[in-house]
């Protein structure tokens, strides 16, 4: 599928995207606040349908075209131009956009889009901005790029999977999931559902956190790295890790309009076993790689235990300190 910006479009003096999305919302609602609002459709790369609206209205029906098209190939392909009476300001934040097709691309790998910015002129159209996102790598190739911006290097190169879940006995939904492992003391995770992105985390987070502290500390105890569960905690795995998660599901429920957070306990419990399955085996099939990841959750776990006896001892010598000095009191000035 393709997504074209571009052409002919720009002699209607508009904007294309490939969901409308500004601040993350679909094409109905920019639909509502557009000039003009046009859908150009062709499934098969051959017949061609189209659809407009003028200020969330219909302007005219769906039609088939003949001969004057706008697409070359099967895709979809969405004009507008925002309503000035609603949109105050004539600029568009063309990195905001470039960065959510770029995302969408790395999330969808079958998937080909190419944005052209054009301006008029005394010539004719002039692309002032052409570009093209195609990652058919997918999210393997997005964790990598997010990786390339370690401070002290990756440690374990990038690794994917996907595999299908239920809930709710009869509903499916599908995980896909890349990581890589960096020798900082951050992580950086980006979570997904249906492609739009959960800044604030949600069930399929929590899922997939809890599924990797699980793997790695059934290897640790199998190894007799550790005596007891309680070694481990889940902050002590996320140090270094760089992750991909993106689920698909039907119906998700999110936690606000935003978008910003899943909202769905029962799909908790699936994504972590399927995660835990997945992770046990991938440190299972490398020792090195393995030795790394928990290596490096044992030395994240020994210095926050550290950190905790120094508080402790510092919080002892102060009750101490306030115990032997008759009628203190806190300043207030």
């Amino acid at each position: 599928s393709t997504l074209h910006a571009g052409g002919k479009f720009a002699k209607e003096g508009g904007y294309t995207t490939s969901t409308g999305g500004m601040n993350g919302v679909g094409a109905s609602c920019v639909n509502a606040v557009s000039d003009f609002f046009t859908v150009y459709v062709s499934s098969d790369g051959k017949d061609e349908y189209c659809i407009g609206f003028e200020k969330g209205i219909k302007s005219f029906d769906l039609k088939k075209l003949s001969d004057d098209k706008f697409l070359d190939e099967k895709g979809t392909l969405i004009t507008f131009k925002l309503d000035k009476s609603i949109w105050k300001t004539k600029w568009y934040d063309f990195n905001h956009i470039k960065n959510r097709l770029r995302q969408i691309a790395y999330l969808n790998p079958s998937l080909k889009i190419d944005l052209a910015v054009c301006s008029k002129n005394s010539d004719g159209d002039k692309i002032e901005i052409s570009e093209e996102f195609f990652f058919p790598e997918g999210i393997k190739g997005y964790v990598t790029e997010i990786g390339k911006n370690s401070k002290k290097g990756i440690i374990v190169e990038a690794e994917s999977f996907d595999d299908e879940f239920s809930y709710l006995d009869t509903m499916k939904g599908k995980l896909e999931m890349a990581v890589l492992y960096t020798d900082d003391y951050s992580s950086n995770i980006k979570s997904f559902v249906n492609n739009v992105g959960t800044e604030n985390g949600g069930e399929h987070l929590s899922g997939t956190l809890l599924g990797i502290l699980n793997a790695i500390r059934s290897y640790a105890l199998d190894n007799k790295l550790i005596k007891d569960n309680k070694d481990i905690i889940r902050e002590d795995c996320m140090e270094g890790l760089c992750a991909i998660i993106s689920v698909k599901i039907f119906e998700p429920n999110f936690a606000g309009q935003s978008k910003e957070k899943l909202n769905m306990p029962e799909i908790k419990n699936p994504v972590r076993d399927i995660v835990s399955a997945f992770f046990l085996d991938y440190l299972e099939k490398d020792a090195e790689r393995a030795s790394s990841i928990v290596g490096k959750a044992l030395s994240a776990a020994k210095a926050r235990e550290a950190a905790k006896k120094a508080r402790n001892a510092a919080r002892n010598v102060k009750q101490a300190i306030i115990g032997n000095v008759p009628d203190l009191a806190d300043c207030s000035s």
